[in-house]
């Protein structure tokens, strides 16, 4: 039986991808977050005025459209966050500077997210140069844990349930 060849040793881009690779996919959750707000803002948008019928009827309007927009808003954040478009990242850390105010939780989301944005890797991975590397490794894939992605499923079950329970509870 043959002996299989050596491996290869790893271009210097694969190299690259692999050192920033972890900083990258949590940079692209940051997206994943604001996809998040864009759906649960579109939601309430739309079942809002339906449980809120004792309001008034411009103000429940007013309210749905301002949902509406924001979930807009949102959504464009996390396309551009996923992409690594640089343009975001001033965005990102206006809206994660506000978000500080939130305390606690907002407070050490929206420190993590700056950490993430202001970093030496978050600025490089948003570089012309890391967009480059990335279309030359694109078989170098981000893997999650078995237990991360337990985990973060868990959180949406409860958000999810947190949601429902507030909605036919009344």
């Amino acid at each position: 039986m043959p002996n299989p060849p050596p491996p290869q040793p790893a271009e210097p881009a694969e190299i690259t991808r692999r050192k920033y690779l972890s900083h990258e996919a949590s940079v692209k959750s940051i997206g994943s977050l604001y996809y998040l707000s864009a759906t649960l803002c579109l939601f309430s948008a739309i079942i809002g005025p339906f449980l809120h019928k004792e309001s008034l009827g411009s103000s429940r309007l007013l309210s749905s459209l301002l949902l509406m927009g924001f979930a807009v808003g949102f959504f464009y954040m996390g396309k551009q966050f996923c992409a690594l478009n640089p343009k975001i990242r001033i965005a990102g850390v206006v809206l994660a500077c506000i978000g500080l105010i939130g305390f606690p939780i907002g407070t050490l989301v929206n420190a993590y997210i700056l950490y993430l944005l202001l970093s030496k890797k978050g600025k490089y991975i948003f570089s012309d140069e890391y967009k480059e590397i990335i279309l030359e490794t694109p078989h170098v894939k981000y893997k999650m844990s078995k237990i991360v992605l337990f985990f973060a499923w868990l959180m949406v079950g409860l958000m999810l349930l947190a949601v429902f329970f507030t909605i036919f509870h009344r």
